[in-house]
């Protein structure tokens, strides 16, 4: 169960990286027939089913809220770098008198 929950994680981060937040409602809907997949053979019931159900959904959650949180703390470097270098170079280039 914990590699299961480690790779819906990973798949939360990936659509975090890559997609806006709606792409998470047809993967939580792809995660039903999973949950049942992987709690029907434990032969435990509905509530097992229901906890995989739920892991797997608050696993893929909070991997997307650490993709969006990887995404916006790089691009953040990003956009100040480029801004560092765009000022530095209009400071470095001299002026031409009319």
């Amino acid at each position: 169960m914990a590699m299961f929950a480690l790779l819906i994680f990973l798949i939360g981060m990936l659509f975090g990286l890559r997609f806006k937040v709606l792409v998470l409602v047809p993967a939580m809907a792809g995660l039903v027939p999973i949950a049942l997949a992987i709690a029907i053979p434990r032969e435990h019931g509905l509530v097992s089913v229901i906890a995989v159900f739920a892991a797997s959904i608050a696993c893929l959650q909070l991997g997307y809220i650490a993709g969006i949180a990887i995404c916006y703390s790089v691009g953040g470097v990003r956009v100040s770098s480029r801004r560092d270098r765009s000022s530095l170079a209009s400071q470095a280039l001299p002026h031409k008198a009319d």
